[in-house]
């Protein structure tokens, strides 16, 4: 099974906007809104972390089970577990996803609440689906990270990382 990078994937969605410069051995972090595109993607493991908001239908296939994802949802995948998508339909609104290295997660030590997230627990599951409120909450975070990324401060990767703690928590709540 091949490893895909963080490039090969930018390259392979024709991202070629900043901050898509991406240099090896540093912090990563990219916000990305899209549309669905039909199709499948490879089966592969990924070395990079990354959040979706998933508005569209699709089937998540994982090496043991795959899901059907017919309604809003959000996904978590790691560098751990290989996993491919294919899309059906899309959704009425545009999805977004946010990717991000090890560096960028360790850049302030790993807070806990992050490293017992479904994005380092791999027993945990790796896709909630999001009630009306919940979508439109973790919706509005997105666009905050969005936001943030058009900024230029010494602290911005903080305040990223804080975003992602908080998608965590507004998906975690959807299985309390």
């Amino acid at each position: 099974t091949m490893i895909q990078s963080i490039e090969n994937f930018l390259a392979s969605i024709k991202r070629t906007e900043a901050p898509a410069s991406y240099v090896k051995g540093t912090e990563f972090f990219d916000f990305i809104s899209t549309s669905c595109q039909a199709g499948k993607t490879t089966f592969s493991y990924r070395d990079f972390y990354k959040i979706s908001l998933i508005t569209g239908t699709g089937k998540l296939f994982y090496a043991d089970k795959w899901i059907l994802i017919d309604r809003p949802a959000i996904m978590f995948s790691n560098p751990l577990i290989p996993y491919a998508v294919e899309a059906i339909s899309p959704g009425k609104e545009q999805g977004c996803f946010c990717i991000f290295n090890d560096l960028f997660l360790a850049g302030d030590g790993i807070s806990q609440s992050l490293r017992n997230s479904p994005l380092f627990d791999i027993a945990q599951e790796r896709v909630y689906f999001l009630d009306k409120k919940c979508f439109d909450d973790c919706r509005y975070i997105f666009e905050k990270i969005k936001a943030e990324m058009s900024q230029d401060y010494p602290t911005k990767y903080d305040v990223l990382r804080s975003y992602l703690i908080i998608l965590v928590r507004e998906a975690l709540r959807m299985k309390d």
